[in-house]
């Protein structure tokens, strides 16, 4: 079975880099910030407690904040713990991004920040943005914070420019099926020395030191992950997480179980051994992100011949973290791949509007977000699945499905 992802670890890189090499968080803040060209950045347990972090440095509370309706439903959950309403504003089908017409009317006197997604690689269209919150900030003579979501678009560029040029904060979410991985790490990065400082507060204040325990729970899981998701091994793991419910605590908890809440780590620093684990993914990062973006373009081309499928408008910018298309039948395209030992994946299957505990919130229509929540799948990008899928619907164009 070909898994959808592959888990990036780099095992020998890893242990040296923990066992010899000292203040390994600063370090790997550094190496962030010099990757994708931005001044500061700050490394994080998890994405989502970089984002609270940010929302309450920015002392906004008790204000409306913009979230897409099609993301991470984390996101919401940072924005409730935080003490600030969530606002869902529907995508666009193209881009799956926000939709940025329907962003004007959701703009009240309330907002006090917009969350953009770029999702699976591709920006958001920064200009057109830009303009909207100037033309708003401008009237009001208030500021709206921008907060830049780029845990799918590591380094998605707009106009030549990387993503986290553009706003005040950017999030990163960095778990094992991310372009760039530290196990379960998050980072903010932000071009504000203030805005930095006050992230930095919030750490000293909000934050513990991890112990030896973090660390070791930390390698045994990227260990048995990396052991799970190669072969033969992954059909076991496929199996056991298609046919039985031990393997639910690990993709629902803290995320669609329901409930407002983070991990109860969450309030632990970033582990060394993550870092270390960062540091690595960091100094194979172009290489990977090559093969990613080849494998997209031969995927963009095949896809071509499918009437039934539509994919992602990735624009030249683009860094795929996945590849998302839309298929009339998801079920049966998940089956028929699963009959021949590739796993078709799904990310966010899920309008955020229309689960608990959002539901009770919706007045309007997500009808977008919903349509894609029923109807993406994700292909693999690596080669080897990449070369099984083509040779599948080469040989079926007229009979596919």
């Amino acid at each position: 079975m070909i898994p959808r992802f592959a888990v990036e670890f780099y095992p020998i890189e890893t242990l040296v880099k923990f066992l010899f090499q000292n203040k390994l968080v600063e370090k790997f803040e550094n190496e962030f910030s010099k990757k994708i060209e931005v001044h500061k950045s700050s490394a994080f347990p998890y994405g989502r407690v970089a984002l609270l972090a940010a929302i309450e440095a920015l002392e906004l509370k008790n204000q409306e904040i913009i979230v897409p309706a099609y993301t991470c439903s984390v996101v919401a959950h940072a924005v409730s713990l935080s003490g600030n309403k969530v606002v869902f504003c529907d995508v666009e089908e193209e881009t799956f991004n926000i939709d940025l017409e329907e962003l004007r009317g959701k703009i009240t006197t309330k907002t006090g920040a917009i969350i953009v997604t770029n999702n699976f690689g591709q920006s958001v269209n920064q200009d057109k943005l830009k303009h909207l919150l100037d033309q708003y900030n401008s009237q009001v003579n208030r500021k709206i914070y921008l907060i830049q979501d780029c845990a799918y678009s590591f380094d998605a560029q707009w106009q030549g420019k990387n993503i986290s040029q553009f706003g005040d904060v950017s999030i990163f979410g960095l778990n094992i099926s991310k372009s760039v991985s530290s196990i379960f790490g998050g980072m903010l990065s932000t071009n504000d020395k203030e805005i930095f400082d006050s992230i930095t507060m919030w750490k000293e204040k909000n934050l513990k030191k991890a112990g030896l325990r973090k660390n070791l729970r930390r390698m045994i899981y990227i260990s048995s992950a990396k052991i799970a998701f190669t072969k033969p091994l992954f059909s076991i793991t496929y199996f056991i997480k298609k046919k039985t419910n031990l393997l639910n605590h690990l993709e629902n908890a803290y995320h669609r179980d329901g409930k407002i809440r983070f991990p109860p780590d969450a309030g632990t620093v970033i582990s060394k051994f993550e870092c270390a684990v960062g540091i690595a993914n960091l100094k194979h990062y172009h290489r990977n992100k090559k093969l990613r973006q080849d494998i997209s373009r031969k995927y963009q081309r095949l896809i071509l011949s499918i009437e039934e499928w539509k994919p992602i408008a990735f624009d030249d910018g683009a860094n795929p973290s996945h590849f998302p298309v839309q298929v009339s039948d998801k079920r049966a395209v998940i089956s028929y791949f699963e009959g021949f030992g590739i796993e078709i994946g799904e990310v966010i299957d899920y309008s955020i509007p229309e689960i608990e505990p959002y539901v009770q919130d919706q007045i309007d229509e997500y009808l977008i977000a919903r349509k894609l929540s029923s109807s993406i799948v994700n292909l693999p990008l690596n080669l080897k699945a990449y070369n099984k899928i083509e040779k599948l619907i080469s040989s079926n164009k007229n009979n596919f499905f």
